[in-house]
């Protein structure tokens, strides 16, 4: 059986699928949606190779949806909901019908759902005035008044690594809930990279034409503000494996730790790629993993077949 499947058609997914397909390897790609993945929501792909003129998430996953189509790929649009593994070693993928594939080799190529600000007719100012990733977006929003949200150490870090690469005209740091805890030694590092910290959570944000304009707090403040960047946290989007029998090894924040040489996990021939392992989380570093992580297997897979014309 050198049938693979893999979960998740962002770049790392994709990025796999074409290159085993290109091996003449059984390939099935698995994919209910994309319309919320990190991906998909970046408005401006500035920081991807190949393109010169603003590329959008959704545009850029729709040229790969179309590349993969030239390859005989089975894409199914189905939800995985259960992966578990038999004694032989052969995974079983379980989808929302109760159907059910096996296959040999597993990439788990799924994102994660970010955090969100919990306030009405939020959802306007997302990908426009609010991000979550500074690698992505903090470029083109530089030189404008930003504000950090988030209850903990990780807001005032991303705020103080803001100041150091180049200061904004105005840089804050607000809790987004009653829940927050600042360190009383980061305020003061804070204070003197002329950080602003608010002591209030948020009560309203304010904009027009879905551009945020000033942060309302609910002790009665005002926060100029014309970007957000949050760092509430994320949800995993590869719990099937928990609801079978396979444990990857995860670091603290719950990422599945590989061998970054071929992207396998503790599982053996299960290899996680893109933002469900432990490194760098960037679309274009998620392509080349998943190239890697199909290059040991086709190579693992070839072994096998000269191997057994000896036997």
């Amino acid at each position: 059986m050198d049938k693979t499947a893999i979960i998740g058609a962002g770049p790392a997914g994709t990025s796999a699928a074409i290159y085993l397909s290109r091996f003449a390897h059984n390939v099935l790609l698995f994919d209910k949606k994309i319309s919320d993945g990190r991906t998909s929501m970046a408005p401006d792909l500035q920081n991807y190779l190949g393109h010169s003129d603003k590329l959008t998430g959704k545009e850029f996953i729709n040229n790969i949806r179309q590349q993969i189509k030239r390859f005989p790929i089975e894409f199914i649009k189905e939800k995985v909901v259960e992966i578990n593994q038999s004694k032989n070693g052969i995974f079983n993928i379980i989808i929302e019908n109760n159907h059910k594939f096996q296959v040999k080799y597993l990439i788990v190529a799924v994102g994660l759902f970010d955090g969100y600000i919990k306030l009405p007719n939020i959802d306007k100012y997302y990908d426009k005035s609010i991000f979550h990733c500074l690698a992505c977006d903090w470029w083109q929003n530089r030189n404008k008044k930003i504000v950090v949200a988030g209850n903990n150490e990780e807001a005032i870090f991303t705020a103080a690594t803001i100041a150091k690469m180049e200061m904004p005209p105005k840089l804050s740091v607000v809790p987004t809930d009653e829940n927050f805890s600042f360190d009383k030694e980061l305020i003061k590092i804070s204070k003197k990279l002329k950080i602003q910290i608010y002591q209030s959570p948020i009560r309203e944000i304010i904009g027009k034409n879905d551009v945020v304009q000033k942060i309302v707090l609910e002790n009665g403040q005002n926060v100029e503000c014309q970007i957000i960047f949050e760092t509430l946290g994320f949800i995993r989007r590869d719990k099937f494996l928990d609801k079978g029998n396979i444990s990857p090894e995860r670091n603290e924040k719950g990422f599945i730790v590989v061998n970054f040489d071929n992207y396998e996990s503790s599982t053996t021939n299960l290899f996680a790629v893109g933002p469900c392992n432990d490194g760098p989380d960037q679309a274009i570093i998620a392509a080349g993993e998943g190239a890697v992580a199909t290059l040991e297997i086709h190579s693992r897979i070839m072994t096998e077949k000269f191997e057994g014309l000896n036997s």
